[in-house]
């Protein structure tokens, strides 16, 4: 009976022992979203990232990335995201600022002097403030990502603010995009990306507000031929997580993950876009494309007025944006040399 009773106790020691072990090398399979097409430089900055998370998780953390909004657009998927249904996501503004409206204020228009101020802003003084503002909606702040300069693209030059007046202009739709146009005199019309050429070719829309990745790639720019470089967006993206999926993460791998979100800096994220951008402009004017770039008083003629939209997009959307808002104003204050 004893050695009966020792078997017994022995197997339940080893069972215990390889349940122990299994649950130590058990795998959390993220979900990740993103609108993102495969083969871009999104595409790398997000691989990268995926195998730093492994690395430093000691593959207890596996992300698994859906490219190309394969799991929806993202303006749906970051409501996924709050509900804990996706575990993840790379997002813009435009699709952020409808859960988290104060966040408007990060893609104010011309608001900064340079990428040197621009960095110093973000990475120096607004994290925290964006971190709350996120938490508040059910999600976790991981690190900044990059959308790339917005710009206006037409056919024909639009360098002043009197030359879009009148015009309509394809718009992702959001707050601050509508009131900037809608201030410019400009008749702003809700344009999904995958109706821009469309909208151009029939004439639905004069201009169309985009970013060079998207513009060049896609071939609107053989459509819309002249890109004026009117900086209308200059916003971050976000990686954004599911506050109920950080919590089923425990310390060791909250600690890991963190470490992988800082072993690329934000502003080398920046500056690979940056760089992929200047490669899409030289292909453009290559293929007999027009970019005409704003000197200094026609960037002043349309900055003028835009203190008055800054200050809109601050106190006009609830005391959380007001909030971020002057954050945003003393910051660039103190990043300004």
């Amino acid at each position: 009976m004893k050695l009966i009773a020792m078997a017994r106790l022995c197997a339940s020691v080893a069972t215990f022992a390889i349940a122990g072990g299994a649950m130590a090398n058990a795998e959390t399979i993220w979900k990740v979203a993103t609108a993102a097409p495969e083969n871009s430089p999104w595409q790398m900055q997000i691989d990268r990232l995926v195998a730093d998370v492994i690395k430093h998780s000691d593959g207890r953390v596996k992300p698994e990335v859906f490219y190309s909004s394969q799991l929806g657009a993202e303006n749906d998927v970051i409501g996924q995201v709050v509900r804990g249904r996706v575990d993840m996501g790379l997002f813009t503004l435009s699709a952020l600022m409808l859960q988290v409206p104060e966040l408007a204020v990060l893609d104010m228009p011309l608001f900064f002097e340079d990428r040197d101020q621009r960095n110093c802003v973000l990475d120096d003084h607004m994290i925290a403030p964006v971190t709350a503002a996120l938490a508040d909606k059910g999600m976790v702040f991981g690190t900044w990502f990059e959308s790339g300069s917005g710009y206006i693209m037409g056919h024909e030059e639009l360098p002043t603010p009197a030359s879009l007046k009148g015009r309509k202009i394809g718009i992702t739709m959001n707050v601050k995009n509508e009131k900037l146009f809608s201030q410019l005199g400009s008749a702003p019309i809700a344009t999904p990306v995958p109706e821009a050429a469309s909208n151009a070719s029939t004439g639905l829309i004069d201009a169309y507000a985009t970013v060079y990745p998207f513009y060049v790639p896609s071939g609107l720019n053989e459509i819309l031929p002249v890109v004026t470089e009117f900086r209308y967006s200059d916003g971050p993206a976000i990686l954004a997580i599911s506050r109920k999926s950080w919590d089923r993460l425990d310390e060791a791998d909250q600690k890991a993950v963190r470490a992988a979100f800082a072993e690329v800096p934000a502003r080398q994220i920046r500056d690979e876009v940056a760089a992929f951008e200047d490669q899409l402009r030289e292909k453009h004017l290559q293929g007999g494309g027009k970019i005409r770039k704003l000197d200094d008083a026609e960037t002043a003629a349309f900055r003028d007025g835009l203190p008055g939209l800054w200050e809109d997009l601050g106190t006009g959307q609830g005391a959380g944006a007001e909030q971020m808002y002057r954050a945003m104003l003393a910051a660039r204050s103190a990043c300004t040399s």
